[in-house]
């Protein structure tokens, strides 16, 4: 079987993050952005230059969000990120609130400092983040040292937490009452929100100017249907683009040069209109602020035609506001999926074409594992890789198996042969991976494996930067 090493996941970035912050007449908080679980996820980064250096391995920038809309509507004052340890953490935590973000990459870490936390002392462990938003109701089930976990963005609630208000009455907030879980309505929080205050992130050296940056102000969420994804949500919201140029200043401010902008998918399927983007290029000329953009998007999304100009497709209107990379995910060339997510190889092949045309280029992601997925349609796959790629569009690559995760449709899908796993807050990924690969496609596991890992080998040298789960 073909393995690949996994570099870029060293002690210099696959770190546990802190911020700490005190009040005078509040709780003091901890915020945790914990460390990849390394024998989960790897990015291997073949580049020390990029928007995606060390992405996911740094701390999470929503911890930033956070801690700058305390200080300004509560007058917590926060020292800078550093980094730590769980024996820090346990001197850290007792009498005070802790706040720990979630991924995939991160959760039973996040688990393991949920307890740690508990047992020295803290008065509240709160977990927010994709992961645990997700699948609130199975954490609370499974990790008792975990009282809190907050859905969607946190400002709000977390500043509601901290002024002792019941939890009944925080919006997006599930909590335990009575043996029973509850699960508060999410509610998006109002725009323009509080600027980040980006002084508390610390720089670790020159020569990684890049900062990865979740705006998000963006749209967040996808409608797409897919059956792999843990955070669907289907509430798009959109940022005042004078929020995003003051963000913008910030960062350059800062004296970065590119900027990681956008929530699932940017624009969320033309929901950033034609004259919302044309203000924002509009106040980056006028601002002359000279900042690359890297965006989360689809292919429905870049390939967008604005009703008002017909002639203009998105993908047009991002170049002109300085986008250069676009990750998009493209999933699959599995003819089966194509059409249940509504997609077209035309469609594709006009992205493609448009972004060579404008000198813009791709972070591309493929799922092995869809339904129906075989030999056949896996190498169509490959072949669509390597012909991006040979076009020089491929800047980076993200490479998975489809993973039915907890609160995913794909585990729903399996739970009738395999009632053991209801309810679970985390589940193997290898056993699960297997089961969905037996019952929902023509290949195997360990085929799919073994040709994924083949591309990774090949590109890895060629490619600024390549993701994987560890599989």
């Amino acid at each position: 079987m073909e393995t690949f090493d996994a570099h870029g996941n060293d002690d210099q970035y696959n770190r546990t993050w802190i911020l700490e912050g005190t009040h005078p007449r509040y709780p003091a908080i901890v915020l945790v952005s914990p460390r990849n679980d390394p024998n989960r996820y790897r990015l291997i980064d073949s580049s020390d230059k990029g928007a995606r250096k060390g992405r996911r391995t740094r701390m999470s920038l929503g911890l930033l969000f956070l801690a700058s809309h305390l200080q300004e509507e509560m007058g917590y004052q926060f020292n800078q990120a550093r980094p730590t340890e769980n024996s820090i953490l346990a001197k850290l935590s007792k009498g005070k609130v802790i706040g720990i973000s979630t991924l995939p990459s991160s959760y039973l870490i996040a688990t393991q400092l949920a307890k740690i936390a508990k047992e020295s002392g803290a008065i509240s462990v709160v977990l927010g983040g994709p992961y645990a938003s997700s699948c609130a109701r199975e954490v609370l089930l499974n990790q008792p040292a975990v009282d809190l976990i907050i859905s969607g963005p946190g400002q709000i609630p977390l500043q509601m937490i901290l002024e002792d208000q019941a939890p009944a009455s925080i919006k997006g907030v599930s909590y335990r009452q009575r043996n029973q879980i509850v699960q508060n309505t999410l509610q998006w929080p109002p725009y323009p929100r509080t600027d980040t205050d980006y002084s508390l992130w610390t720089r670790q050296s020159d020569e990684h100017h890049a900062l990865t940056y979740w705006q998000d102000g963006c749209p967040v969420g996808c409608r797409q249907p897919c059956v792999f994804c843990f955070s669907r949500k289907t509430t798009p919201v959109r940022c005042p683009s004078e929020q995003v140029i003051r963000e913008t200043r910030a960062l350059v401010n800062q004296g970065y040069k590119t900027v990681e902008d956008g929530g699932d998918d940017f624009p969320c399927g033309g929901i950033q209109t034609y004259g919302w983007l044309e203000s924002l290029m509009t106040a980056k000329t006028r601002e002359k602020l000279k900042l690359d953009m890297f965006i989360h998007t689809s292919v429905r999304s870049a390939t967008w035609q604005f009703p008002e100009h017909s002639e203009l497709w998105m993908i047009k209107r991002l170049r002109d506001i300085g986008v250069k990379t676009m990750q998009v995910g493209f999933e699959t060339d599995n003819p089966y999926q194509m059409v249940l997510e509504k997609e077209s190889p035309d469609k594709i092949e006009f992205l493609i074409r448009t972004a060579r045309e404008l000198g813009m280029n791709f972070f591309g992601s493929w799922i092995f594992g869809h339904q129906g997925e075989s030999r056949a349609t896996m190498l169509r796959t490959v072949e669509k890789i390597y012909s991006i790629h040979e076009q020089g569009l491929l800047w980076g690559l993200q490479f998975d198996l489809l993973w039915p995760g907890p609160s995913t449709r794909a585990l729903q899908m399996l739970l009738p042969d395999h009632p053991e796993w209801q309810d679970r807050d985390f589940l193997p990924p290898e056993e699960v991976i297997s089961a969905w690969f037996k019952t929902y496609t023509k290949t195997t596991l360990d085929e799919a494996r073994n040709l994924r890992n083949q591309v990774v080998v090949d590109l890895y040298d060629q490619l600024n930067c390549v993701g994987s789960m560890l599989l």
